[in-house]
């Protein structure tokens, strides 16, 4: 009957990490004031985004250490943002290459 509870935390941390890189990388935050209107209910909030704040730190941490990871400064923020549509475009011309019809 508890079993989802562990499945729960997890989204919960996954969700405030998130949060917490959408901070960081373009300055917006979340306006906790307008989601809850009492005291410990604005406390509480702030203790999960705390939580992916923490989470993302960590996160960062282990990837400035490890050796699968290296900074790439040639990374812009425009080349991330297209490479979805660059993916969706090679998927298209591939699905056009093998079926000989056009989408």
């Amino acid at each position: 009957m508890l079993g989802f509870l562990p499945d729960l935390a997890l989204l919960a941390v996954l969700s405030s990490t998130v949060l917490a890189g959408v901070r960081r990388t373009t300055g917006q935050t979340l306006q906790t004031q307008k989601l809850v209107t009492n005291a410990l209910g604005v406390q509480a909030l702030g203790f999960y985004l705390g939580v992916g704040e923490f989470c993302l730190e960590r996160l960062a941490g282990y990837a400035r250490g490890s050796k699968y990871f290296a900074y790439d400064a040639t990374v812009t923020a425009n080349m991330v943002k297209n490479q979805p549509r660059e993916l969706l475009d090679d998927i298209k011309g591939e699905f056009k290459r093998m079926t000989g019809e056009n989408l």
